[in-house]
């Protein structure tokens, strides 16, 4: 297995203008693509019990993808077809795991679930870095049949997942915190909740534009209602964000919200499915 300082090496390699510092990254250009496949995303060659090594390969990747970097899309679009999105998933689902052991490098102290419930974060820069990445790929590049179907799918595994009750569990959960599946739980609903958020934002600036002057002062909801009298989809304004968030409405169907509603044995995770559901009928 290989250490933090050949990782920086390997970057080097694989992203153009890296020297090290990942803060000048205006000019970073993902370029060697069999590198980042079959070496820098290989889980057989990083220790994942290291999450230094880890973080340090999330800090870099989140440069890449950046909006202070100009080839952002690009660098994007390089990881999204390297597989980062299942990478990402992976990581976090391996975190599960990782936070239910007693191992001291994956230290954290779990928010509590009253809390959570109301948006308290629990600054874990591990997977709110695997989430940020998420984001900022999926934003661009989404397959609702692949992408968004791999976070609904983990997401009702982690409803499957206990913390394991043997000498090896991690006593910072205790049942007033969210446990280790619960909290990477918690960070994908936030993820999902963004990516729609993120959607109806586009949805409603398209819509804004297009409406005529007399009518901008609208309600929202009679500005999606004229959007919806336009002849085609292709001729209406912001025709992509409605597809986005089609997408998650064909995806998340009626019958996954009452697995995890059902499922879920936490308030926090309760509150964001629902807030979830509601946008979703809302948009």
């Amino acid at each position: 297995l290989l250490n933090e300082a050949v990782l920086m090496e390997c970057f080097k390699v694989s992203v153009t203008k890296f020297e090290g510092d990942i803060e000048d990254n205006e000019d970073f250009l993902f370029t060697d693509w069999d590198a980042m496949k079959f070496l820098l995303l290989n889980h057989q060659v990083w220790d994942v019990k290291n999450p230094k090594t880890l973080l340090s390969q999330l800090a870099v990747m989140n440069s890449l993808v950046s909006t202070s970097c100009r080839n952002c899309s690009f660098n994007a679009r390089g990881l999204y077809h390297v597989q980062i999105v299942d990478w990402a998933m992976h990581l976090m689902v391996e975190a599960i795991s990782m936070y239910n052991s007693s191992n001291n490098k994956w230290h954290i102290t779990p928010p509590s679930i009253a809390l959570a419930a109301i948006g308290a974060d629990s600054q874990d820069d591990f997977l709110l870095s695997c989430k940020t990445l998420l984001k900022r790929i999926l934003s661009n590049y989404l397959d609702k049949k692949k992408d968004l179907q791999h976070v609904a799918e983990t997401l009702v595994y982690t409803l499957t997942v206990h913390k394991k009750n043997d000498g090896n569990k991690n006593e910072n959960f205790t049942g007033d915190t969210l446990t280790p599946a619960g909290l990477v739980r918690v960070y994908l609903l936030r993820l999902l909740l963004e990516l729609v958020l993120e959607g109806v934002q586009h949805l409603e600036n398209t819509a804004v534009l297009a409406a005529p002057a007399a009518e901008t002062g609208s309600k929202l909801g009679d500005l999606f209602r004229n959007k919806r009298r336009a002849t085609t989809t292709a001729q209406q304004p912001g025709a992509e964000a409605r597809q986005f968030l089609d997408a998650f409405a064909s995806t998340l169907t009626p019958t996954w919200f009452a697995c995890m509603l059902e499922g879920c044995d936490d308030d926090a995770s309760a509150s964001l499915t629902f807030r979830l559901l509601i946008l979703i009928l809302q948009s």
